[in-house]
């Protein structure tokens, strides 16, 4: 299950930044087509516009002319206007509109705008004006053909850049939603992977770390042994055996729920602490010199102690023994360290026994509401 967990890690390490580029490369490619599309609307607009501008144009120039006003800027721009719009290919400002009829419409008013030229010529050397009003007539009513043939044009050309730019914006967000639904997926599979190692590194009973959890734990310090202090602690309940003899399994089971928990809060901002055995504990922590070994076993006896004074009855009462031993990591191996402080639990629980008192260790569990008794369990060794 770890190594699973570490290739898919592994895999997610890769992928993550090649699809983090790719919506890079991806977002940039569609800001690129949405700039490329508003300017070929604003190309597709201007050849509107400069198409419709020729009919009102020509007319002012024909009027203009006819009284007697000379015109050549208008007729300046008009020529400027019909080579834009006739050019092969499109220009920077203006959309080359392929479409037949339109361009059809407009050859007839080039060709007219020719003969409507002369005539300002022979109109301005004081010759008759009907002919030129009737070109420009005629060429005002071939521009409003020519007009609504790009019209038609421009519409469909408009639908299209929608269209290519809804696509990309299409894959843009199928592609954000691949890597929604890729996280998602993945963050299942890590919650999955937690409850799995929740059940394989906690202790039903209990709720905190079990031996593998331990395990697990020493051999961090076997593979990459700490330089700093390392304080390993080695706990075992008092007269477990006695008490699931004497008042049944069910009540052991509670010291050893009863006395995981206080041992968990205590320890928390100390170090890591399992349960071991059946009433076996061990504790393990960083940067810890015997003064502050010595502060952690006098807070969890009177832990242990505030517990006991709740107890009605004597046999429901925590009493445990313990040892320690604090060493250099990488003067020692974590597994000396621990040796020691089990040497030392047992001797000090031989001397309990000895003296027949058992109230070396008695000690009790602080006010949070933490104690919830198991209400049934036999996974204890006395």
């Amino acid at each position: 299950m770890e190594e699973e967990k570490r290739k898919r890690k592994r895999l997610n390490e890769i992928l993550q930044p090649v699809g983090y580029a790719f919506i890079i490369i991806l977002a940039i490619f569609t800001a690129a087509v949405s700039v490329r599309s508003v300017k070929s609307v604003q190309r597709a607009s201007n050849a509107l516009a400069y198409a419709g501008f020729i009919g009102t144009y020509s007319q002012n120039v024909a009027k203009g002319e006819i009284y007697g006003r000379s015109q050549d800027t208008v007729i300046g721009l008009v020529d400027e206007m019909l080579r834009v719009l006739s050019k092969e290919e499109n220009d920077e400002q203006i959309l080359r509109i392929d479409d037949r009829q339109y361009q059809t419409y407009m050859k007839d008013i080039e060709r007219k705008w020719k003969q409507m030229k002369e005539e300002i010529e022979v109109v301005r050397a004081g010759g008759d004006t009907d002919k030129l009003y009737t070109i420009s007539e005629d060429i005002n009513e071939e521009n409003h053909m020519a007009v609504f043939a790009a019209q038609a044009y421009i519409d469909t050309y408009v639908k299209r850049i929608r269209l290519q730019l809804g696509g990309t914006y299409g894959v843009f967000f199928v592609f954000i939603g691949a890597m929604f639904l890729m996280g998602q997926r993945n963050r299942l599979l890590e919650r999955r992977a937690d409850k799995y190692k929740s059940i394989a590194y906690y202790d039903p009973y209990t709720g905190i770390y079990n031996r593998s959890a331990g395990e697990r734990e020493l051999n961090r310090y076997r593979k990459n042994p700490y330089e700093g202090l390392i304080t390993v602690f080695v706990f075992d309940l008092n007269n477990l055996k006695l008490t699931n003899d004497e008042y049944g399994h069910q009540e052991g089971d509670k010291l050893i729920t009863s006395f995981a928990k206080i041992a968990d809060v205590t320890a928390r901002s100390y170090g890591f602490i399992c349960r071991y055995g059946g009433d076996e504990f061990i504790a393990i922590f960083k940067d810890c010199e015997k003064n502050k070994a010595e502060r952690f076993v006098a807070q969890l006896k009177k832990n242990v102690s505030i517990y006991n004074d709740r107890c009605k009855n004597p046999w429901q009462k925590i009493s445990f023994s313990y040892g320690y031993s604090v060493a250099k990591g990488n003067f020692t191996t974590i597994d000396d360290i621990m040796k020691r402080a089990d040497e030392e639990m047992y001797e000090r629980k031989m001397a309990m026994k000895k003296n027949a008192k058992g109230k070396d260790a008695s000690a009790g569990a602080d006010d949070r509401s933490l104690f919830v008794q198991p209400e049934e369990s036999t996974d204890n060794k006395g």
